[in-house]
């Protein structure tokens, strides 16, 4: 079984894939054990000489936890984040954003609890309202540390 070139077409090296749904399932089921042991189900494409072999973000490089594209499996991939139109940014930031405008993805070797990678989608705007009430929490939790040190001082000078 080999891939034709309109389905290497599908692959992008600047791209994030995931299994579709139901691939997804159907793919895990006929693993033993954890099925997120060493996997985020969340593959980058290494395309060389017709072949493509997605391979999962845990590791990112080439090894056992890849799966070799051809024409009958090309179809279960769909894109999670274009790299080239997105911006990775900090979870602390996330809270910024409109909800759509943020794809996460897990990456890298923390897994799915782990090193979670969220995605601003380019020319995304902040959000007012979050902002403003992310700053009334600063303020809030700002005046409650300084009743605490407050007190703490009063405390000493007794």
């Amino acid at each position: 079984m080999g891939l034709n070139k309109a389905n290497i077409s599908k692959f992008n090296r600047n791209c994030y894939y995931k299994l579709k749904a139901d691939k997804e399932k159907e793919m895990q089921s006929k693993i033993d054990g954890d099925v997120y042991w060493c996997k985020n189900w969340v593959f980058q494409p290494y395309i060389s000489e017709g072949a493509v072999t997605m391979l999962d973000t845990y590791y990112n490089s080439f090894g056992s936890h890849g799966i070799c594209v051809d024409d009958d499996n090309a179809d279960d991939f769909e894109l999670l984040v274009d790299l080239k139109t997105t911006t990775q940014i900090h979870r602390d930031d996330v809270y910024m954003y409109r909800e759509e405008d943020v794809i996460y993805a897990p990456c890298n070797s923390g897994g799915l609890q782990g090193n979670r990678c969220f995605f601003l989608k380019n020319g995304a705007s902040t959000v007012r309202e979050n902002l403003i009430y992310r700053k009334k929490q600063e303020i809030e939790r700002a005046k409650r540390n300084l009743e605490y040190l407050t007190d703490e001082l009063r405390r000493l000078e007794r």
